[in-house]
């Protein structure tokens, strides 16, 4: 999905959190849409979330490591 779309993580989260709402299917023998519903939502923004959030970090890390070697970033004048 990296290539076709810019959120390859919204794909992982819907992929991922879907087998939340097959196991539940699974294991109660109910269909319940509105569970279903607030499990798919609730699961996929945690996932946004956490996925963007280690992302950012990422990004600190790396131009913090650059400041620390005296480095210019890419794009930066000077």
């Amino acid at each position: 999905m990296k290539r076709i779309t810019y959120w390859p993580q919204a794909w992982l989260g819907i992929a991922m959190n879907f087998g939340i709402v097959i196991a539940w299917v699974a294991i109660t023998n109910e269909v319940n849409m509105k569970l279903h519903t607030a499990l798919m939502v609730g699961t996929w923004g945690w996932t946004m979330h956490y996925d963007n959030r280690s992302f950012i970090r990422v990004i600190e890390r790396v131009q913090l490591t650059w400041r620390r070697h005296d480095l210019r970033l890419p794009g930066s004048q000077g």
